[in-house]
Order: C-alpha cells, then structure tokens, then sequence
C-alpha cells in the first residue's frame, strides 16, 4: 500500500496511519481469533446456540431478524 493512499482525504482532510493499520497487527488479531475465538463460536454451534444473521441487509432487516432468532 503506498503512502499516498493515506496522504489526503478530500472529504476528512489529512489522514494518518493508525497503529492499529498495520499489517502485522491485523495478522495478530486474526491468529488471536482463530486460537481464542474461533473455538467458541465451534462450541455454541454445536450447542445450537449460534445464530448466523445476514449484515448485508438493512439495520431494520437485520433487527427483525434478530428478534425472530433470539425468541
């Protein structure tokens, strides 16, 4: 990723490069949820208590989802 990609935001002004922006801090979090996150997701599901929720929709279709599921 260039540098100039986060030079200038012409809606926001300047912009700057978080911490957090990093690739290797992106690669820890993904290695955290796959050994500490990922087990308990496998547990709940199997428990069948897991529900998976399209985020592709509306807040509104979303939230009615969610009511239907957590009945």
């Amino acid at each position: 990723v260039s540098q100039s990609r986060y030079a200038k935001c012409e809606s926001v002004g300047s912009l700057y490069k978080r911490e957090d922006d990093k690739s290797e801090t992106v690669l820890h979090r993904f290695k955290v949820f796959l050994n500490e996150t990922e087990p308990l997701v496998n547990y709940y599901s199997s428990k069948g208590a897991v529900a998976e929720v399209d985020s592709l929709r509306s807040p509104e279709e979303i939230f009615k989802d969610l009511e239907f599921k957590l009945k």
